[in-house]
């Protein structure tokens, strides 16, 4: 992809000249949504949504790139007791069996339980799977695939399993595609 800066009143011509060109490489105009709705199908971070500030590399799953750099700022903020807890939320994918639509911020609880586990960070409904995807930030996270849980919000309770967070294409098969 890139990014096109133009002045306002020039920016119909340019649309049209790429659209014209487009024809002969096959490109397609995609908007923000559709990507948004790609990278979560993929399970790839979306940093603001998927994370805060308390995030660490290791709770979205890049711990093992930060522990291959020698030194960078914040490195010994890694090694903190808090930072190193079994407990601390990590971003997984969820499955919903019954089809049922995960909203972000819905609260994900044992059966049966009434203390949040972690919330839902981002969902949508992929047409290529055919089916509802959603990613979590959920205490211990990756230690819980395939669990069940209650996914709790406004409406009644959901069942969810825990799942990795790619939902499409887990092997990166078509990445090159």
């Amino acid at each position: 992809s890139y990014e096109v800066s133009v002045p306002a009143s020039r920016t119909e011509t340019l649309w049209r000249a790429l659209a014209a060109g487009g024809g002969e490489a096959a490109a397609t105009p995609v908007g923000v949504e559709a990507w948004l709705l790609l990278r979560l199908e993929k399970g790839f971070l979306h940093v603001g949504a998927d994370t805060d500030g308390t995030t660490t590399p290791d709770d979205a799953g890049f711990g093992h790139v930060a522990r291959r750099k020698l030194d960078f700022v914040g490195k010994r903020s890694l090694s903190r007791p808090d930072s190193l807890r079994p407990d601390r939320h990590q971003l997984v994918g969820l499955e919903a069996p019954d089809g049922r639509a995960m909203a972000v911020g819905a609260h994900l609880v044992r059966p049966g339980g009434r203390d949040s586990e972690g919330f839902v960070t981002s969902a949508g409904w992929s047409p290529a799977l055919g089916r509802p995807v959603a990613l979590a930030m959920l205490k211990g996270g990756r230690g819980r695939l395939g669990e069940t849980l209650s996914l709790v919000g406004e409406g009644a309770p959901a069942t969810v399993r825990v799942a990795e967070r790619a939902a499409y294409d887990p092997q990166g098969e078509r990445l090159d595609d």
